[in-house]
């Protein structure tokens, strides 16, 4: 995998994980009975807010991933050369 898809997927992994604990910090009532329609509309409000973060997500990530891709370069070059550097001397 490269970088750039590892980050959405350690992005991903980690707001379904904060969502998850903010969930169960909660639990203390029992869960409302849903009827069909109920459930068909919180779908519909799920998909279209999973669809709205993952673009978001994704924009977020390809702002940030020049800059991190460029940091990265930069610093083994300063690897690269800190080492030629100790070969001449």
């Amino acid at each position: 995998m490269s970088f750039y898809s590892n980050f959405k997927l350690m992005i991903l992994v980690l707001f379904s994980t904060a969502l998850i604990l903010c969930f169960i910090g909660c639990s203390d009532s029992p869960a409302p009975i849903l009827t069909k329609d109920m459930n068909k509309e919180l779908d519909s409000l799920f998909t279209i807010s999973k669809d709205s973060l993952i673009k978001e997500m994704e924009l977020e990530c390809e702002k940030r991933f020049t800059s991190i891709y460029q940091n990265a370069i930069d610093s083994i070059q300063d690897l690269r050369e800190e080492e030629i550097l100790n070969l001449v001397n």
